[in-house]
């Protein structure tokens, strides 16, 4: 029986324990988010707007990738403020990333057919452009990928990719 788990431990730090299954993620991206925002001071929409979508394409790759033909076993996830930064971390004991390494950012020639388009690919792009700092590392079977986000309070949305 799967039991999620979603609690603050204190303020300014979030705690969220989840399954890394792919119909969990969504609910796992709706409790990081709602603990994210718990944290994170007024108008701070930028920061918020870019981690929800890269914890969604960070939690989509736990799900997808990291536990593929392994048992399921809980992930963690926390957020805290870090010297004018929101800084996520994921850890999970799934498979380790391709040669321990941060995937690069692959950038896709749009400019043809759409039918002719990759239908993956793009979720790295994204993490590196809407990050202000990433960290991946494996320690003792555990793989810790960190996430740093920049607050500017401009409330003018996600910053998007140019």
């Amino acid at each position: 029986m799967f039991v999620r788990v979603c609690e603050i431990m204190a303020i300014p730090k979030a705690i969220i324990r989840f399954m890394p299954e792919q119909h969990d993620v969504r609910r796992a991206l709706d409790d990081a988010m709602a603990l994210c925002r718990t944290i994170l001071p007024a108008g701070q929409d930028d920061a918020l707007g870019n981690a929800q979508i890269v914890l969604a394409e960070a939690l989509n790759n736990v799900a997808e990738h990291a536990f593929a033909q392994l048992d399921l076993v809980e992930a963690r996830l926390t957020a805290k403020l870090e010297t004018g930064r929101l800084l996520v971390t994921i850890r999970d004991r799934g498979q380790a990333m391709p040669g321990l390494r941060i995937p690069e950012a692959r950038h896709h020639d749009l400019s043809g057919d759409p039918a002719d388009l990759p239908e993956g690919g793009f979720g790295w792009m994204l993490i590196h452009e809407l990050t202000d700092e990433i960290r991946y590392d494996r320690i003792n079977g555990v793989n810790r990928l960190r996430l740093w986000f920049q607050l500017t309070g401009s409330g003018e949305g996600p910053r998007l990719p140019q």
